[in-house]
């Protein structure tokens, strides 16, 4: 459209009615372009703290917009009735169901994190992958294979019980296999101690659950959606992970006590005061005697 008004402006004179048109055409295709490159309506790209207030007190957490974008925005949607659910101890600590994460697709950039050079070395760690990742995949649902490289897999298993055939792929690679998808678009981070994480699914969307957490998580980096980091309150996060759990369901570690948040709030924040935050995060997890609490938490996909 805006190449044919030129050619149609250049073939004589510029006349003024020429010229508006000429204008006109111009700002309309600025105007869709910057619409493009919006990247979170509503926090338009801005640095943003995360601040949740719980009967014992506040939680801070500063978000990446660059991270994920559509999850934040919807995170600032999320209204009143939220609460914490689910606990592992001294591990992480859930939200409950989340109903404005539904059907958010999973940002998730796996080159940033280096998965694509992060190779299988020998068979040893190939059967590792295969007995945890593979087929710990195929067994918790045969209905349904994710890919089909992940439906060769199991048959070349079947036919060899060997995984030699996994010796050399990468950890992208695994994880497309598995039904994670990736977008290059997006700046992906690590699951540390204090990071503010999204349960990615193998649907290509977001499970709508707040995780907190209080250990490094590598086996999980990749496949959660992190969003922030926690700057103030990990105390209490850790206080509330080692609370009793239901005695019907302890295994699946629901709160015997669910923990009411009183205010769920997102603000914009400066790009100054998000890099101060961000310089000393709260987020060592230590007993009183100042030694690093063992992770013991339990592995729930």
């Amino acid at each position: 459209m805006r190449d044919q008004a030129k050619t149609r402006c250049l073939r004589k004179p510029l006349r003024a009615p020429c010229l508006v048109v000429l204008v006109l055409v111009l700002a309309l295709v600025e105007v869709q372009s910057l619409a493009a490159r919006e990247v979170a309506p509503g926090r338009n790209g801005q640095a943003t703290r995360l601040r949740i207030v719980t009967p014992e007190g506040p939680i801070v957490a500063v978000l990446y917009p660059e991270a994920a974008p559509r999850a934040i925005e919807a995170l600032g949607r999320v209204g009143s009735g939220v609460g914490f659910e689910w606990a592992s101890p001294h591990g992480e600590v859930r939200t409950g169901h989340l109903a404005e994460l539904d059907g958010v697709r999973a940002e998730l950039n796996g080159e940033s994190l280096g998965l694509h050079e992060d190779r299988i070395a020998d068979a040893g760690e190939a059967m590792e992958v295969m007995q945890q990742e593979v087929l710990g995949r195929h067994g918790r649902d045969k209905r349904t294979q994710p890919s089909a490289r992940f439906r060769t897999w199991i048959e070349q298993w079947k036919a060899t019980r060997r995984p030699d055939f996994l010796v050399g792929i990468s950890r992208l690679e695994l994880y497309e296999a598995l039904g994670y998808r990736y977008d290059a678009d997006v700046v992906t981070r690590p699951v540390v101690r204090g990071s503010v994480a999204l349960r990615a699914s193998t649907d290509a969307t977001v499970q709508p659950q707040l995780v907190f957490s209080l250990v490094d998580r590598p086996e999980q980096t990749g496949r959660w959606v992190v969003v922030g980091h926690v700057v103030e309150g990990i105390d209490l996060i850790r206080q509330i992970s080692v609370r009793p759990l239901a005695r019907a369901t302890e295994k699946k570690g629901v709160l015997a006590d669910r923990v009411p948040l009183s205010r769920f709030e997102l603000e914009d924040i400066g790009a100054e005061a998000a890099a101060v935050e961000g310089l000393d995060p709260e987020v060592d997890v230590e007993d009183a005697h100042g030694e690093e609490i063992e992770d013991t938490s339990r592995r729930v996909e």
